[in-house]
Order: structure tokens, then C-alpha cells, then sequence
């Protein structure tokens, strides 16, 4: 290895020995990697630490612009266009990610099928991302990487059991160590309401194991099926603080709800106010949006209405959001808004009866009456197409 002053390794490791304990010193960091990036402008180290202290500075980013740059000049950079990939993936560009991904081969292939299996991933390319990662696996049938992607894969597709057999098989018949995939069998098994294994399971760990903020939030779904309501809100805010997912703030909900009494008319909103503060810090959270407004629909409906609307501006193609909306217009004789909103959630699930029956008023009311006839009529014959189906 060259150890001269001129090697960008040294001069970068040089820049990383400072602690950043002030803006103004991160500032002096990011113009000193800019400086070796300018001798050194296929430097890869110092492209990525130049993103990211760019990115904790909050300052607009230069290295996407000099890495298609330097691309356009050298086709063939395989480091360099993966680089400017897992960059796209982190800024939430997924498809332009895969474009990146997709024209180049890697001689990498784990590092490269996994950034690409994220990508499909967030791009919801769910059927790509399970066949890569069956290509890999077909491959090495016993890399942890590879069984951790279909894991997740298997569990966002709601496959849940298949994704509990290729976890089993890890563990038991090839003797795996791995922690992330004991974490997610551990999961699993909470997820499938299979408790008393869990419970089993989760003796298993050490102690070390058992104070990491995803076991506690799994404890917590434990002690919550338990009944032990206040020990699993415990557990659960200590996941949700270390880590707040959409599923964690999920559980928060649950659990608050679960400790309040029916007489506590103090504590009644506070699974409300909890779920709408975690919203402002986390406003692209589709699933709470959605679910905020469903626990408002009846205590306060404008309230509910906005974020119904909310949730539409995240996901315009929402049935529930679009139904629900459609029927608390209606409520407050916003009529032809709650016509449209209804129509839409028509087109999504025509033969839905709730909506027929939503839309079938609506139009009524608007003195649509040919097509108020219409809905109710199919609202009508699927009902009994239900009945028929259940008592014949």
C-alpha cells in the first residue's frame, strides 16, 4: 500500500480521525474530502464520506451530479455506477436505482444482488426482488444474506408460513448462527400467533440478546398477549424510541389502548395524541396515517376527513381511505366531492358492497336517480349471492 502524503486513502483517513463535535468542523471535513475528491475524482471512499456529510449537514449534494459525470466518461466504472445506484436507493429513487443496477454486472455479486433486491424491494417490484433472490439462493443455498433477503421478501408477500419453513431449515437442519435470522424466526413465530414457541424461543437467548430494542419489542408483544399491558408498553416504547417503525408505532397504539381503563376519561386520547405526534415526525408513514384516520372516524371527523385525505396524497388508489372518505363527505353533505371520492373507490372494487351501498346514496341525493337504481340493485344481488352461498 502506498503511504505517501499524496494516497487518498491516508489523506481521507487523516479527515475520519477528526471528531465532528461542531458544525463548523464538519464544514472544514466536507471541504477537505472535496479537495481530495478534486485530485482524486474516482475516489470512492471520498465520494461516499462527501455524501454523507453532506447529507447529516443538510447541504445540497454535489456527488450524484459527479458521478453521473464521471460515468458518462467511463462506461465501463462497474464500482462507479453501483456507488451512484446505492446512492439513488438512499435518496428514494428506487427506479432510477434499478436502471443503474440493471446495466451493469458485478463481480461482486453479493453486495450487488442485495442493493438490487432493495431496490426492486422499494420500487415494489416484489415479483423481481423474489426471483433474484431465488437466483442467489439456488446458488449459495446456505449464505445468510441470501435466506435474510427471502425472509423479508416472504414476509412482506404475507407468506408467512413459507418464510417460518426456510428459517427453521437454517436453524435446525444446517445448525445456523446467525442472529438477524434467530431475530426473525423469533418474529415469526410472534407474528403467527404461535406464543407459547416464542416464549420458548425467546429463553433461549442470552441477556445481552434479550436488551437489544427488537427483542424487547417482540417481549412486549408477548407480555401484551399475556395481558400484561403495562410490562409490554414498557418493552414496546423502548423498541419504539430506539427504532420507530410504522409497525412499532403500530404496537405503541395498541398498548396504550390496552392500559387505559374504560373509566379513565383523562388517558382516553392519549393512544390519539401519541399516534399524531409520530406522524409529524414521520409523515410518509401510510400505514398510521391510514390508521389515525380511522380511529378519529367518530370522534372527530374533520379530523378523520384530513387524513383520509392525507393518506390519498401518499397512496391515491387507497379503497379504504376512498371509501371512508366518500361516506363522512356524505355525512357532512359534501356531496359532490363524496361522489367522486365513491366513484373512485368503485373503479378500484366494483363489486364491493359497502361502496355500492355508499355511492347508491350519494347519488340519490344528488338527484341521480337512474344510477342510484343501479347501485342498489347490484348492492342488492351480491347480498343475496351471499345468502344463497351460506344458507343453500
Amino acid at each position: 500500500m502506498d503511504i505517501t502524503p499524496d494516497n487518498p486513502a491516508i489523506q481521507l483517513a487523516v479527515v475520519n480521525s477528526v471528531q465532528l463535535n461542531s458544525r463548523s468542523v464538519a464544514e472544514s471535513a466536507l471541504n477537505k474530502v472535496q479537495s481530495i475528491i478534486n485530485q482524486h475524482p474516482d475516489f470512492i471512499p471520498a465520494i461516499i464520506q462527501y455524501y454523507t456529510l453532506s447529507k447529516q449537514l443538510n447541504l445540497p449534494d454535489k456527488m450524484v451530479n459527479h458521478l453521473q459525470a464521471r460515468i458518462n466518461d467511463n462506461k465501463n466504472h462497474k464500482q462507479l455506477v453501483i456507488t451512484l445506484a446505492k446512492i439513488q436507493l438512499f435518496e428514494g429513487q428506487a427506479e432510477k436505482a434499478i436502471k443503474l443496477f440493471e446495466q451493469i454486472k458485478s463481480d461482486k455479486p453479493e453486495s450487488y444482488w442485495r442493493h438490487l433486491a432493495m431496490a426492486y424491494s422499494a420500487n415494489q417490484q416484489y415479483d423481481k426482488t423474489m426471483q433474484l433472490y431465488e437466483t442467489w439462493y439456488l446458488a449459495s443455498p446456505n449464505n445468510p444474506q441470501t435466506i435474510i433477503g427471502l425472509l423479508q421478501v416472504l414476509q412482506t408477500k404475507g407468506e408467512l408460513e413459507s418464510a417460518l419453513q426456510l428459517s427453521q431449515r437454517y436453524l435446525y437442519e444446517l445448525g445456523g448462527r446467525n442472529l438477524e435470522i434467530r431475530l426473525m424466526y423469533l418474529q415469526l413465530l410472534t407474528q403467527m400467533q404461535q406464543f407459547e414457541q416464542a416464549e420458548t424461543y425467546y429463553a433461549t437467548l442470552t441477556d445481552s440478546i434479550k436488551k437489544l430494542p427488537f427483542v424487547k419489542g417482540i417481549k412486549g408483544q408477548l407480555l401484551f398477549h399475556q395481558g400484561k399491558a403495562s410490562e409490554a408498553l414498557e418493552n414496546i416504547t423502548f423498541a419504539y424510541e430506539a427504532n420507530p417503525t410504522p409497525q412499532n408505532a403500530g404496537f405503541m397504539v395498541a398498548a396504550h389502548f390496552k392500559v387505559i381503563s374504560h373509566n379513565d376519561k383523562v388517558n382516553a386520547l392519549k393512544p390519539l395524541r401519541f399516534l399524531k405526534e409520530h406522524l409529524k415526525r414521520h409523515p410518509k408513514d401510510i400505514i398510521n396515517t391510514l390508521y389515525y384516520a380511522q380511529l378519529q372516524t367518530g370522534v372527530d371527523n374533520e379530523e378523520a376527513i384530513r387524513y383520509f385525505r392525507k393518506t390519498l396524497i401518499l397512496q391515491p388508489d387507497n379503497f379504504v381511505a376512498l371509501n371512508n372518505i366518500a361516506y363522512l363527505l356524505l355525512e357532512d353533505k359534501q356531496l359532490e366531492e363524496a361522489y367522486q371520492f365513491a366513484l373512485n373507490a368503485l373503479q378500484i372494487r366494483p363489486k364491493n358492497i359497502d361502496v355500492l351501498d355508499t355511492i347508491g346514496e350519494i347519488a340519490l341525493r344528488l338527484d341521480k336517480l337512474d344510477e342510484a337504481l343501479a347501485h342498489y340493485t347490484e348492492a342488492y344481488n351480491l347480498v343475496q349471492g351471499v345468502y344463497q352461498m351460506m344458507y343453500w
